[in-house]
C-alpha cells in the first residue's frame, strides 16, 4: 500500500514516513501543491496531511483531491495543531496535534481497512474496532526503525 505523508515540517514529516515504512511503502511531499501532484502522478492508496501549509493548506488539498476524478477515491487523514472548522471537509479522519505515533497507527490500519487496502494492525489483525478514531490507543511501544522504502520527492522535476 502506497501512502503519501504531507508535512511542511519537514522533521514530522520524516518521523511520520519512518515509522510507518516498517508496514506501508511512503512518499513524502512538503507541501499541498507538490503532494496533488505527486497523487495525480502515483495514485497513492492513502494520504496523511497536515492542515496548515504554505502554497497549499491541507484542506485545499483535500478539496482538490474530491474534486478530480483521477483521486476523490483516495482516502485523506488530516493532522492540525488547532481544531478543524472547515465546513464540509471530507476527510478519512483527523488527528489534533500533538499525537501519539500509536493512535496514527491504529487509524492508518482502520482507513486501510475501512477502504478494502486489507492493512493489519500492529499486531497483525485486522482493526475492525468501530469508533477507533475518536480513542486512545493503548501504548504499544514504537516500532524498531529499520532500512525503510521511503521515497522522496524532487519538488524541482520538470
Amino acid at each position: 500500500m502506497l501512502v503519501l505523508v504531507v508535512d511542511d515540517e519537514e522533521s514530522l514529516c520524516e518521523l511520520l514516513a519512518e515509522v510507518l515504512a516498517g508496514d506501508y511503502e511512503v512518499i513524502k511531499a512538503f507541501n499541498g501543491k507538490v503532494a496533488y501532484d505527486i497523487a495525480k502522478e502515483k495514485k497513492p492508496d492513502m494520504i496523511i496531511s497536515d492542515v496548515m501549509m504554505p502554497h497549499m493548506s491541507g484542506v485545499e488539498l483535500l478539496k482538490a483531491l474530491r474534486g478530480d476524478p483521477e483521486t476523490e477515491h483516495i482516502p485523506v487523514i488530516l493532522l492540525s495543531a488547532a481544531p478543524l472548522k472547515a465546513k464540509g471537509v471530507q476527510a478519512s479522519a483527523f488527528l489534533t496535534k500533538p499525537f501519539e505515533i500509536e493512535v496514527l497507527e491504529k487509524v492508518v490500519a482502520e482507513v486501510a481497512h475501512e477502504t478494502g487496502q486489507g492493512s493489519e494492525d500492529i499486531s497483525g489483525e485486522a482493526s475492525s474496532e468501530p469508533g477507533m478514531r475518536n480513542q486512545a490507543a493503548s501504548p504499544l511501544g514504537l516500532p524498531e526503525l529499520q532500512p525503510s522504502p521511503v521515497s522522496y520527492w524532487n519538488s524541482n522535476k520538470s
